[in-house]
């Protein structure tokens, strides 16, 4: 911390957050960080104290990395020097470095183990048994193609989770909230189950959420009168409820994005623009 006393110390302008970041990366990694430039510098002015909590309870180079990487800024160590050196990425730059990241992660395996235990055997054989036992027949379950309307269901789904995850890291969700929403599942493994389960979650975020004000989607009007209505088929109407969640799931996005000024890097590309 000497060099950073020497550097922002004196008559200087005052750095205070870029101070706790150095002092929680030396104390939780052993890390020094080298002085930014001006522009990360500035990102970094604006860090508020919720941010810059995570990083005093940081524990791994993966997390720190992470912590950067959500207000995007790369973050490069030096093994030789333990240093960690800070500059601005642009969006293509933290894709490849998630990409990466997660190519890295082991997986684990699991190997068919048998029993070792000894098996005692009658002395005397077992009378047969009455009747004529019906075999069980174990059925293959084979994924069922989902209609073109429904093709980002299942991304959907998998997005769920790191909505949760996110407004957790950022103060939007408590631990209480992502127990309650981690519960929310269909009952099946059919199409109006699974759209049920996700209105569900939808109406719990907006319910939930704090500092957030989500729009109401834009509801697709059907001209003709109650008759018309009436006669649509039950999976138009499915179409149009899952229409409305990804039209939600965007603003929400973009809302949180604009408010919390942090920007999604995992948002995909079907959501609306």
């Amino acid at each position: 911390m000497s060099m950073l006393g020497g550097l922002f110390g004196g008559g200087g302008q005052k750095h205070p957050n870029f101070d706790r970041l150095a002092h929680a990366l030396q104390n939780n990694l052993g890390l020094a960080a080298s002085p930014p430039s001006a522009d990360v510098m500035a990102v970094i002015d604006q860090m508020v104290g919720r941010e810059l909590l995570h990083f005093d309870n940081m524990r791994s180079t993966q997390g720190m990395q992470e912590l950067f990487r959500a207000r995007s800024i790369h973050a490069t160590i030096d093994s030789s020097t333990l240093t960690v050196s800070l500059s601005l990425a642009a969006s293509s730059d933290i894709e490849t470095d998630l990409q990466t990241e997660h190519a890295q992660r082991k997986v684990l395996h699991f190997e068919t183990r048998h029993s070792t235990s000894k098996i005692i055997r009658p002395q005397e054989p077992a009378a047969p048994l009455m009747g004529t036992a019906t075999p069980k027949v174990q059925l293959a379950q084979t994924p069922v193609a989902l209609p073109s309307a429904f093709e980002h269901l299942e991304a959907y789904e998998l997005l769920v989770p790191q909505i949760i995850d996110m407004f957790l890291r950022h103060g939007r969700l408590n631990t209480g909230d992502k127990d309650v929403l981690k519960k929310i599942h269909p009952s099946d493994g059919s199409l109006v189950s699974r759209i049920t389960a996700l209105e569900r979650w939808q109406e719990e975020v907006t319910r939930r959420t704090r500092g957030l004000r989500v729009p109401k989607p834009e509801q697709r009007l059907v001209l003709g009168g109650a008759s018309v209505a009436q006669a649509e088929k039950p999976e138009e109407v499915l179409e149009r409820r899952f229409e409305s969640l990804v039209q939600w799931m965007s603003k929400l996005i973009k809302t949180f994005e604009h408010t919390g000024g942090v920007k999604f890097h995992n948002k995909p590309m079907w959501l609306p623009h």
